[in-house]
């Protein structure tokens, strides 16, 4: 298995986790299909934000989804300069920002909800 079938086996098993496996799954069919090397950089972006917002889901502290909603504003410098230098690439730019779109969501919406573990946020 290559590095990048084995990041995409990773993301595809994560956005299942987290309710996103028709959007991650069209993003990893993207990726598998460009040669290039910013492509597997976002995948690597998008592994990051997963693994972060399933750590952030189990622990249930409020400032575990304030940083997730930070990551993944949309009116960030990271997205910012994402869209300026994937320009050339706009399916993967769009399911990127779908995923992250998702990811922030999530992120607010899970701000509010009592903690399982009675934690207080």
């Amino acid at each position: 298995m290559t590095a990048i079938e084995a990041l995409a086996f990773e993301l595809e098993t994560m956005s299942r986790d987290l309710c996103l496996s028709p959007t991650v799954a069209a993003f990893v069919h993207t990726v598998r299909s460009l040669d290039d090397p910013r492509a597997r950089q976002l995948a690597h972006s998008l592994y990051g934000l997963l693994l972060f917002a399933r750590d952030a889901m189990c622990s249930g502290q409020r400032g575990d989804h304030a940083v997730l909603c930070r990551l993944t504003d949309d009116r960030g410098e990271v997205m910012e300069r994402f869209r300026r230098t994937s320009a050339d690439l706009p399916s993967l730019t769009v399911l990127f920002e779908h995923a992250v779109l998702l990811l922030r969501t999530l992120a607010q919406a899970t701000q509010c909800t009592p903690s399982p573990k009675g934690n207080t946020r």
